[in-house]
């Protein structure tokens, strides 16, 4: 049974101001249910928002991307994959879904000859291993935080602004 607090009520919070700095924990058992607690998650997710994904290896960040842009663009989340060796996967639709991994990243220099700025502000931006680029990033910026509690286990802390 996924255990989660209500995402569509906390970004509309957070967006209206009356929540600057909210931090919400959610508990899911299985991939699916972390795939359905990011589809809840990115449906008040508008052009312009950052989502920051942070996890170890296997945490489920791509699984989460996956429900994301199934949220967004129906069932065409299927065909999301890491973007490890491309470092950009960009999903169109109305948003346009930008998925950056800087896991092979080493100098935030090499995020700017990417050409990292020209996407930012335009649909949403979803970056998979930041590790230091852009937090302090604006206060569109969402980080997702996926922890493995066990094999299928995952606890997720969502922190708006």
């Amino acid at each position: 049974m996924l255990k989660k607090k209500n995402s569509v009520a906390a970004v509309s919070a957070a967006r209206a101001g009356s929540i600057k700095h909210r931090v919400s924990h959610s508990l899911t058992n299985s991939e699916k249910e972390t795939e359905k607690f990011a589809e809840d998650f990115a449906r008040p997710l508008r052009e312009g928002d950052i989502v920051l994904l942070k996890g170890e290896l296997g945490a489920g960040k791509t699984c989460f991307v996956r429900g994301l842009v199934g949220a967004l663009h129906g069932n065409r989340g299927e065909a999301v994959k890491s973007p490890s060796y491309t470092l950009l996967n960009i999903y169109t639709g109305a948003p346009v879904v930008y998925h950056f991994d800087f896991y092979r990243i080493e100098n935030p220099e090499d995020i700017i000859s990417l050409g990292l700025d020209e996407f930012l502000g335009k649909g949403i931006c979803v970056i998979e291993w930041p590790a230091g680029f852009l937090e302090e990033a604006s206060d569109s910026k969402i980080t997702v935080t996926i922890k493995i509690v066990n094999e299928n286990k995952r606890l997720i802390e969502v922190r708006y602004g």
